[in-house]
């Protein structure tokens, strides 16, 4: 359990997705004070969320669904050094931490479905095309549907804006030399998105022999299950111009990573037969 909770303080430090004043409060030494019975907790909570993956595996849900209830949704009182804010962040990540660990292979073996996490110059400035792509093609969606106006829309909408960037971005190099207006080029918080799901995307052709025998929809829930993802999205959420219900958001979201998925496939299935 100690490793986990350092582990977690760890991976929270170096992301710089969240404000510093928030990164702030996760030290190595962040969680030396838990009480007796608070750890009793936790290391019950691990147990019993390894024990409801192992019923259901591959799918995270069920596991991640344990888990808040026995952590997350106490995370203020159980995490008392921490804001309320933080304790939230360093309960879900410490869920995602906990995930990662019970599914990682032996040490001692070699894994071979392995992704790794850094893009060349190349793999990101075409994840950049495809998200612009992505974004205004669901923007586009919505606007052109007979029910734009309604409430739910309209706060979709505003959800997909908040991840476009209101000018030219020099760093979206492939963007700008096709953009013929269309395209959007969209903000740090949806590239990291898009990132997240590239590795899920990659994970699941290295295990197929054929793109058309990927389960698309096991890859969105495994996306969505992500806390990284749903971390920088709720980044982008604070940035629309409106309050956005859970449920709203939850649906752009998988809008955003179906679409994602689908368009990834259509386009190495593509690659294969030419």
């Amino acid at each position: 359990m100690k490793d986990l909770l350092k582990e977690t303080s760890c991976k929270l430090q170096a992301n710089k997705c969240y404000p510093s004043r928030l990164i702030d409060e996760f030290t190595s030494e962040c969680c030396a004070n838990l009480s007796e019975k608070v750890y009793g907790i936790l290391i019950k909570s691990v147990k019993e969320s390894a024990e409801v993956l192992q019923r259901s595996y591959p799918n995270p849900n069920n596991f991640y669904s344990k888990f808040y209830s026995g952590v997350v949704v106490h995370s203020s009182s159980y995490f008392t050094n921490f804001s309320p804010k933080a304790a939230t962040l360093f309960a879900t990540t410490l869920a995602s931490v906990t995930y990662q660990d019970i599914v990682k292979p032996d040490s001692n073996q070699k894994n071979k479905n392995t992704v790794q996490k850094s893009l060349s110059e190349k793999e990101l400035a075409g994840l950049q095309y495809l998200g612009g792509y992505i974004f205004s093609k669901l923007h586009k969606k919505f606007t052109s549907s007979k029910h734009w106006k309604t409430e739910k829309l309209q706060k979709s909408l505003s959800l997909l804006e908040a991840a476009k960037l209101p000018a030219f971005d020099e760093t979206q190099k492939l963007v700008s030399c096709l953009n013929k207006g269309g395209l959007w080029f969209i903000n740090t918080s949806a590239q990291n998105i898009l990132i997240q799901c590239e590795h899920y995307f990659k994970t699941a052709t290295e295990m197929k022999t054929h793109i058309r025998s990927i389960n698309r929809n096991e890859v969105v829930q495994k996306c969505l299950s992500d806390v990284d993802i749903r971390a920088n999205f709720e980044d982008i959420s604070e940035t629309a111009t409106v309050k956005v219900e859970k449920n709203v958001a939850h649906d752009v979201l998988t809008s955003i990573i179906d679409l994602f998925i689908r368009v990834h496939m259509q386009r190495t299935l593509f690659k294969n037969t030419n």
